[in-house]
């Protein structure tokens, strides 16, 4: 009897351990044809378009420091940066966000350009810049299913994880840009 009972739950321990877990394509992108990661409108009340482009401008100069080189395109309605991320974890990837400006609107698109490039020295390949996407580690039916198992490595986890964490990323991003956005930057008149 306890032979019985010590084997149930070694069973019901090694199965709570094995739990599948799907991560579908359509949770990292709004538009999975155009690899548009997402693609949202902010309202801001009484602000210009010029408005809107300086804080935007202002937001990139203090979220990096090379903001002249991460700034590809500048237009008079719309600036278009495109930046490295790791948040992925199987490849650093390139991301594009466009930023178009109306009066009292700015519309982010940001758009999953590939990976970068890397050379992986044990076995001598590389792989080429822009080979692969995150949907590009999603095979079956669209969606990346994985058992998780702590403590041992499982690429399929990995991936999973990593295109979650991809998406926060970019959403923490958006997020950031929002707020840079919201804020009025006119000087007081305080003789400082």
């Amino acid at each position: 009897m306890k032979k019985l009972l010590l084997g149930l739950l070694v069973a019901l321990s090694i199965s709570g351990y094995s739990q599948k877990k799907t991560v579908h394509v359509n949770e990292i992108y709004d538009d999975v044809n155009s690899l548009t990661v997402i693609d949202t409108v902010f309202e801001v009340d009484s602000t210009t378009t010029k408005e809107l482009k300086n804080r935007f401008n202002n937001w990139g100069g203090t979220n990096y420091r090379n903001y002249k080189n991460v700034k590809t395109s500048e237009t008079v309605n719309q600036v278009v940066i495109d930046y490295i991320t790791n948040s992925f974890g199987v490849l650093d990837m390139y991301v594009r966000i466009t930023a178009s400006f109306k009066d009292n609107k700015v519309r982010l698109q940001v758009t999953d350009m590939g990976n970068v490039y890397k050379y992986i020295a044990s076995p001598g390949v590389s792989i080429p810049a822009r080979l692969y996407n995150v949907k590009s580690y999603f095979f079956k039916n669209n969606q990346i299913t994985y058992k998780v198992k702590p403590n041992v490595f499982n690429s399929k986890e990995k991936q999973g994880n990593g295109a979650l964490n991809y998406r926060r990323d970019i959403m923490s991003t958006v997020i950031s840009i929002n707020k840079g956005l919201l804020i009025n930057n006119i000087t007081s008149n305080d003789d400082w």
